[in-house]
């Protein structure tokens, strides 16, 4: 993951997550503490506020496309503990909450001339039972009444995790996809449309109540030849998937890496931002976005507006849809990063502020995963070269075995025009990725071939004297 992150950031995944995730890709791991971030500010309802049309919450939307197996589960389980004491502050304004409601709702009650049941069935339908901060696999009565309660409690935000949201892409079910709606509409603004409630039976619209997401789901039933599929196109073009951080990593590069460190100190550390964080928003939860920041907002949302509107209608509306939201996407991954960065500078009117730096950094992570969700979006079927040279990386093969693989063609004449076209197409991959395609000679005049792939500089000065020996020969 070759982009700048802000140091909290890098302290967090470098000596925490990576050495107890060390499967898991570094931007599931990025991705998964930005959602976080955005939940602990969210739920204090902090606000980015300038002039009459920025009014944001720092709300972060995020999808993770990758197979089982490679540590989403434990990205999202060692987060939690990051987040324990900001959990354990949630839990205990909560409890509060609920009990001054109960002692308001019995009060009103015994004051009215009604009889005993009917004091402990108003007490009973007017208090809530417990406010979860987060929802997984609900109805949408349920997460509407859910975001209804923290609209009345008046603090407090709402966070939708599931692990299988393959279930929601590929639905017809009429509640799921409600579902989808509720969520893309709660985005902007925390705002839901009216909606009768069957088990309240009154009209439920949600207003000003931030809506956070991480969903993961898997590939399976999305590609097609190898490549995305009608349905998962269908689902991008879609609102909600412009909405968000799709981060689709490349696991082939993942490796397992043995750590034995102690992490303790560093996992204190991120609680203790967490929880400094949170408690600070609690009193100053505006974010201020200086003059110079809004220059460089305007600017790139007009370069972007430009960019999208070069898209014909047919083509890529996904793409076009997502590059209009990258400037709102940014502005709110800045206030993440302003506030994690600086957690006790604020001005004298207690400000948070964005800076230019800021910004940048917010954009860079933006542009990052509008790529993963270009390349998901565009995915295409390896081509035989791809797959060819995914094996030489592997193993040596001789000629003779590249051309009985089941994806060679069986007619001799096309075999050998094919075997020498992919072996031209390996050589320019492998020049590409930095790697070289070594071509030996042996007994009989038998050719093979082999990748060799180096990543450090002391291995890279390798390659080049292996390079000029292969060319002096």
């Amino acid at each position: 993951m070759d982009i700048p992150l802000p140091k909290y950031a890098s302290n967090i995944i470098e000596n925490y997550l990576k050495p107890t995730n060390s499967t898991t890709p570094n931007e599931v791991l990025l991705l998964t503490l930005n959602s976080f971030c955005s939940r602990a500010l969210c739920y204090n309802r902090v606000k980015i506020k300038e002039g009459y049309d920025i009014n944001l919450f720092p709300n972060i939307y995020g999808m993770v496309f990758m197979p089982s197996g490679f540590g989403k589960d434990r990205a999202l389980f060692y987060m939690k503990k990051c987040f324990e004491e900001v959990s354990a502050s949630i839990e205990t304004r909560v409890e509060g909450y609920i009990t001054d409601t109960e002692e308001t709702n019995t009060q009103h009650a015994e004051n009215q001339d009604w009889s005993a049941k009917r004091v402990r069935g108003y007490i009973a339908d007017n208090t809530p039972y417990y406010l979860s901060d987060t929802i997984g696999d609900a109805t949408p009565e349920g997460l509407l009444s859910l975001r209804k309660e923290f609209e009345k409690a008046e603090f407090g935000s709402l966070h939708f995790s599931n692990s299988e949201f393959i279930d929601y892409i590929c639905t017809k079910d009429a509640n799921k996809i409600y579902m989808i709606s509720l969520l893309k509409d709660a985005f902007e603004e925390g705002n839901n449309p009216h909606k009768m409630i069957k088990s309240s039976k009154v009209n439920n619209a949600v207003s000003g109540v931030p809506q956070t997401m991480l969903v993961h789901s898997s590939l399976s039933g999305l590609l097609e030849n190898e490549g995305a599929n009608q349905t998962l196109k269908d689902f991008f073009n879609r609102g909600l998937a412009r909405r968000s951080f799709v981060c689709y990593p490349n696991i082939s590069k993942a490796k397992l890496i043995r750590n034995t460190s102690d992490y303790s100190e560093h996992l204190l550390k991120a609680q203790q931002l967490f929880s400094k964080v949170f408690k600070n928003t609690q009193k100053n939860n505006i974010i201020g976005v200086p003059q110079d920041v809004v220059n460089t907002y305007r600017a790139y949302e007009e370069y972007n507006f430009e960019m999208a509107s070069k898209i014909k209608d047919y083509e890529y509306e996904a793409k076009r849809s997502e590059l209009m939201d990258r400037h709102r996407k940014s502005l709110r991954m800045a206030a993440i990063i302003a506030i994690f960065s600086r957690p006790d500078d604020v001005d004298m009117d207690g400000k948070y502020n964005i800076t230019a730096e800021d910004f940048e950094l917010a954009r860079e992570q933006v542009e990052f995963y509008s790529q993963q969700f270009k390349a998901l979006y565009e995915r295409k079927a390896p081509s035989d070269a791809t797959r060819i040279y995914d094996l030489l990386k592997k193993k040596e093969m001789s000629k003779g075995e590249i051309g009985e693989l089941p994806l060679a063609p069986t007619n001799s004449n096309k075999k050998t025009f094919w075997l020498d076209n992919t072996i031209d197409a390996i050589e320019t991959l492998c020049s590409d990725r930095g790697d070289i395609l070594e071509k030996n000679v042996g007994k009989y005049n038998k050719q093979t071939f082999k990748i060799i792939s180096y990543d450090d500089a002391d291995k890279k000065t390798q390659l080049q004297g292996r390079m000029r020996a292969i060319d002096a020969n």
